[in-house]
This record gives C-alpha cells, sequence and structure tokens, in this order.
C-alpha cells in the first residue's frame, strides 16, 4: 500500500507536521529545531462532503503528482506548530481501503 508499506516494514512510520495555516503534512521530517526543515514522502488530507448522504470521505494525497513533480516540502519553521512521530495504530492498513492507480489512499475511518 505504497506509503504505509514501505515505512511499517522499515519500522519508520514519519511524522505528522501541523503548520499555522492550519494544515497538516505526513513525511519524513528532517532538520526540525533549525531554520530549514524539511519533509519528504510527503502526503496531505483531503476530505470531501457528498451533498447528499452529508457524509465526508477523507484520502491521503501523495504530492509529487503535480505539474512541478515536488519531491520535499521546505518548511517555514516559524509556521511550524508541532510535529509528532506517527502511531503505528493511526495508519493501520485496517483503516487504509486501497492505493488508486494515483498513489493515493481512502480513508476509511476517519475521526471529525
Amino acid at each position: 500500500m505504497g506509503w504505509w508499506k514501505e515505512y511499517s516494514d522499515s519500522g519508520d512510520l514519519g511524522q505528522a507536521v501541523l503548520l499555522t495555516k492550519p494544515s497538516v503534512y505526513f513525511g519524513h521530517l528532517q532538520n526540525y529545531g533549525s531554520l530549514h526543515p524539511v519533509s519528504s514522502d510527503v502526503f496531505y488530507v483531503v476530505s470531501q462532503t457528498d451533498p447528499e448522504t452529508k457524509q465526508v470521505k477523507s484520502s491521503l494525497i501523495k504530492r509529487g503528482k503535480e505539474m512541478h513533480e515536488p519531491d520535499r516540502i521546505f518548511l517555514n519553521p516559524n509556521q511550524i506548530v508541532f510535529a509528532e512521530t506517527v502511531g503505528r495504530s493511526s495508519l493501520d492498513p485496517a483503516h487504509i481501503s486501497a492505493a488508486d492507480s494515483s498513489g493515493n489512499l481512502s480513508l476509511i475511518s476517519v475521526v471529525d
């Protein structure tokens, strides 16, 4: 399953970084606490509400499919609220339905 499989096998699940925007990115954070933090293998959450059922579906979207094909995010250290290690059970395969052809992951259960 892409991101989960690659990093759960290595034991490194990466970090969740909350920014002041607010937005959250999941990836492999380096140089945290320095003037030049950078995160690679980055995913972000996109939520969409079904207009008929009002049910919210959230997906983890992998960065890098954009026109400029970014392979990392250079973060402004002044905009980082906090960074946390991703817990093993938070991205348990039971919570992820499948990766689509673009590498994005749909979440089965998300607490809003």
